[in-house]
């Protein structure tokens, strides 16, 4: 499995971990629940971006909003249905970051890295 210091989302490949990156959360997608261990948490998918695209987001830390920019640490890759998902399951892996320094036109939508499908041979 290779370990990644992934500084932009365009870089993304499968199977990466340890990425970081600062992302904005463009939209929501989708929120699931589930059973894991007789616990019920919920699931939630967002479609977030950067300066050199984007990228759907999977995590179960809660509080996340369309419009906030995010600090994510400890990311990794996962491909669903031969599509490229970002994943993070920790709230300490994500952090809120001040919206006062950045700005909107740094976020390149025309760069998609979930729409690019991946084979997963086993």
């Amino acid at each position: 499995m290779p370990i990644a210091m992934v500084n932009s989302i365009r870089t993304l490949a499968p199977s990466q971990f340890g990425i970081q990156l600062r992302v904005k959360i463009i939209d929501w997608l989708v929120t699931v629940e589930t059973t894991m261990n007789d616990e019920t948490i919920e699931v939630s998918e967002y479609l977030v971006g950067d300066q050199s695209g984007c990228i759907m987001l999977k995590t179960n830390v809660k509080g996340c909003s369309n419009g906030q920019w995010l600090d994510i640490k400890n990311g990794y890759t996962q491909v669903v249905n031969g599509s490229l998902r970002l994943v993070v399951d920790n709230k300490s892996d994500i952090s809120m970051v001040d919206t006062d320094t950045l700005t909107d036109h740094d976020i390149d939508t025309s760069y998609n890295a979930s729409f690019i499908e991946f084979l997963v041979k086993h």
